[in-house]
């Protein structure tokens, strides 16, 4: 039988002590299990919990695990601050000025984790921190080293910080060049007699601790990466939790983060090597899948973020935004009750040769991420729907016309309008079949849409 979660990181903990030939208190370890546990498992996250954790530990080596451990135990703008006894240790090294988190300027030349951190990420006392550019990492570094210091030598100190700076993601122009010369430079400082094979060590550690961090964008399955994102998208917009309760424009500006987010990054940028490490033919398969899966997973949102807006836009011109769910009916049942949806009043779709449509994002939206997300539906027939009505090209064309809605540069009607009108009945008869409140309108709507579609301009 699996053990409890808390007691999982507790043996993970005594289990690399031991091989380190570190004879660690048992009221030590679980202080520190506690720590962890209850940063990891606020229930405010979904994907950097202690699942996380456990996959980035895999079977590494001892101070692989310890750095894996703790490499997320600080994430500032999900937690909103600091959780459970990592307050205790965080607030002897910064302040908090106007929202900001900026490393104090008082932090004593003889504190060995405050230096060793300062020295590793190169930062300095009275630095603003940005939760992007390394301010988690940051933190969870200083919380880490804190709590192991009494128990490991200054070398093996390094070496978690440095493996946790390892962690800081999606950046260019060699990082762990720039990690190694500051590991250099720390070592110097502290007069850590280290050679050359020991650097490279060291170093070789991080880059496989920041590649295990990442490994999710090298999975070979769509629906799984997809599911993760689902993740993230869940952890990173906290409003999405009043399941059934989060309105149409809710949903959409969650999308459009994400969408931003993803279109934004580099798949060139995800995994890193380091002297050989790993071989040239599995860094070249991992990239290739990273590039395969932001792709896929930006047509996939993009074709989502499509069909909520055709949402929003109905809810807007016919009254104003509304709970998803009134419109598209609930996410889950109630009891052993199946909910009424909207997939079950739409047509079926004739066969179109012509439609240009990936069969690979057809098949997740039709079959489903890998696993449940608490805040949406796997399958996402709604937006099957619309890519098979419109295909890729005017997919395209249309949520950039969407986007300027949202921008107040074309009103919901207008936008509307500039859609098939064969589709967007059927949408919005549909939608009347689910919310009482809404029919009239809608149906009253569609009516008067071809009237406007004449005087507009080609999309």
């Amino acid at each position: 039988m699996l053990p409890s979660t808390i007691n999982r990181i507790a043996l993970l903990l005594d289990d690399a002590f031991s091989a380190l030939g570190v004879a660690a208190p048992l009221d030590a370890i679980e202080r520190m299990a506690i720590t962890i546990h209850q940063a990891m498992d606020t229930g405010l996250r979904s994907y950097h919990t202690s699942g996380h954790v456990f996959n980035v530990c895999g079977s590494g080596s001892a101070l692989q695990v310890l750095a894996g451990l703790f490499h997320d135990v600080i994430y500032a703008q999900v937690d909103g601050g600091f959780p459970g006894h990592t307050g205790d240790i965080l607030f002897d090294y910064i302040d908090m000025y106007d929202g900001n988190t900026v490393i104090g300027t008082d932090i004593s030349g003889d504190d060995l984790a405050a230096q060793i951190c300062l020295r590793i990420f190169g930062f300095e006392p009275g630095q603003v921190l940005s939760p992007y550019a390394g301010m988690n990492e940051f933190l969870s570094a200083i919380v880490a080293v804190r709590m192991l210091e009494n128990f490991l030598s200054p070398v093996e100190l390094v070496q978690i910080a440095a493996c946790i700076e390892g962690t800081i993601p999606f950046r260019s122009n060699n990082p762990f060049q720039a990690l190694e010369s500051r590991l250099r430079a720390t070592c110097k400082s502290l007069n850590l007699a280290l050679d050359d094979n020991e650097i490279e060590k060291i170093m070789r550690l991080a880059v496989v601790l920041s590649n295990c961090d990442l490994q999710g964008f090298a999975e070979p399955h769509p629906a799984s990466f997809l599911a993760d994102t689902w993740l993230l998208l869940q952890e990173s917009n906290a409003i999405l939790w009043s399941v059934g309760m989060y309105s149409i424009g809710a949903y959409r500006q969650a999308l459009m983060k994400m969408e931003a987010f993803l279109g934004s990054l580099d798949p060139d940028t995800v995994f890193h090597r380091y002297a050989g490490t790993p071989d040239v033919d599995t860094f070249q398969k991992w990239t290739r899948l990273a590039h395969q899966n932001v792709t896929l997973s930006q047509d996939y949102l993009r074709a989502k973020l499509l069909t909520i807006l055709i949402v929003e836009a109905l809810a807007l011109a016919t009254g104003g935004d509304v709970p998803v769910s009134m419109l598209l009916g609930d996410i889950k049942a109630v009891g052993d009750e199946h909910p009424d949806t909207i997939e079950y009043h739409l047509p079926e779709l004739p066969e179109k040769s012509d439609v240009d449509c990936d069969p690979i994002l057809l098949s997740v939206l039709d079959e489903g991420r890998a696993r449940d997300s608490a805040i949406d539906r796997r399958t996402s027939p709604l937006t099957s729907f619309v890519c098979q009505s419109f295909g890729t090209k005017r997919a395209r064309q249309h949520l950039a016309m969407g986007k300027q809605m949202i921008a107040g540069d074309v009103t919901p009607e207008a936008f509307l309008a500039s859609l098939d009108m064969d589709i967007m009945r059927a949408i919005a008869n549909a939608m009347s079949e689910i919310s009482i409140t809404r029919r009239e309108a809608l149906l009253a709507l569609i009516d008067r849409l071809p009237g406007l579609a004449d005087n507009l301009p080609p999309v």
